[in-house]
């Protein structure tokens, strides 16, 4: 059971450290909770898909994971780093996310649990316990993520902005390195 814990909370890293950069932009309670279920679905989701499929699924999307994770994570945080230098003092509130921004990112960051789905298999747990797992997991921090943003994001402004566009580029890098 500890190692699904542990590849639980190992998935949710990048979901949470996405929804604290979204949590910076200025995101409501609303949109943060709804960036946390749906990390928290696709996580799930995307592990039981690995599982089911399992290599053939692992096979085909290998050369690619990486580089379309990277690529819309890049994207997302360059646009805000950018937007956020853009901006004077008290410039527009922060548009409110979208669909199909809260699906790209959804995507983007339950990659990996595709890949990591193979291996359920082999983890001393059931894997339906070990995908619950990931979905609590993912949801527990991505949403402490998305609200603790939100407050250091009001409370640090525009730095703080620039700073989390930074860290999704970083997060896109590492994903290629």
């Amino acid at each position: 059971m500890v190692e699904a814990i542990l590849l639980a909370l190992a998935l949710a890293m990048d979901a949470m450290a996405v929804a604290a950069a979204r949590g910076v932009l200025g995101a409501t309670r609303r949109e943060a909770v709804a960036l946390a279920g749906s990390f928290a679905v696709f996580q799930a989701g995307m592990a039981a898909v690995g599982w089911v499929v399992g290599d053939r699924a692992a096979t085909w999307l290998a050369p690619w994971d990486r580089w379309l994770a990277c690529a819309v994570l890049a994207a997302i945080g360059g646009r805000m780093a950018w937007n956020a230098l853009r901006q004077s003092g008290d410039g527009p509130a922060p548009a409110a996310l979208g669909a199909r921004e809260l699906l790209a990112l959804s995507l983007a960051t339950s990659i990996d649990a595709l890949a990591a789905g193979v291996t359920l298999p082999q983890i001393p747990a059931p894997p339906p316990v070990t995908l619950a797992a990931i979905g609590v997991a993912t949801l527990a921090c991505s949403l402490a993520g998305g609200l603790g943003g939100a407050l250091l994001g009001e409370r640090a402004g525009k730095k703080l902005e620039v700073l989390g566009g930074l860290v999704l580029v970083g997060i896109a890098v590492k994903m290629v390195i």
